[in-house]
């Protein structure tokens, strides 16, 4: 695995194509998204590849780590749900498996039962930003709101691209009384991580 490269992204200047407002307050990511990365992704998430997946996240914790500021005792890990008929079929969350290698390094505890997918949504791989943010607005819900409420959280995902799937569970858990929402993810495509400099 090669050397990270670890990026904060504080919103919403780096989230600009997101309409309406940004409610995580920032992303950290370990690598450039790459083709070798991909293939990685795709075994964690559809060849029950979990011992990579958790060795994942455990390298991530470790390049992130410098910027992850103070954490308040209390922080967890929750990762971004599948919804129930999808995780059915895969038999795991690719996310709660990369939660589970943060785990060990951070030594801050997951949360899986905190969110939840309402709706079974369809793949975002070729949709457009607000295609993204349309399939995915309102289907998030906080079950266990005396978990979050108060509470600085480490929402993780495999790979953020425009952020639409990060801001609707960062609005769910802030709309539940989360005090800070920090998105983790793997990688975030070059495309999306220079967005300023288009404008």
């Amino acid at each position: 695995m090669r050397t990270g490269c670890a990026r904060r992204e504080d919103s919403p200047a780096e989230f600009a194509h997101l309409t309406g407002e940004t409610r995580f307050d920032f992303v950290l990511t370990a690598w450039d998204y790459s083709a070798g990365l991909e293939k990685l992704i795709h075994h964690v998430k559809y060849e029950r590849g979990l011992h990579l997946g958790e060795y994942l996240g455990s390298r991530m914790a470790e390049i992130v780590y410098h910027l992850r500021q103070a954490v308040d005792p209390e922080s967890f890990l929750s990762p971004v749900p599948l919804h129930r008929i999808r995780q059915r079929e895969r038999g795991y969350n690719q996310s709660e498996v990369i939660c589970r290698g943060i785990s060990r390094v951070w030594g801050m505890p997951v949360l899986g039962d905190v969110l939840s997918r309402t709706k079974n949504t369809r793949s975002q791989t070729r949709m457009s930003a607000e295609q993204r943010q349309d399939n995915v607005r309102g289907v998030f819900r906080v079950i266990r709101p005396e978990a979050v409420s108060g509470k600085s959280i480490f929402l993780v995902d495999d790979v953020i691209t425009t952020g639409a799937t990060m801001n609707g569970c960062a609005g769910a858990l802030k709309e539940a009384g989360a005090g800070t929402v920090i998105g983790l993810a793997l990688a975030r495509p070059q495309v999306f991580l220079h967005i300023r400099e288009l404008q």
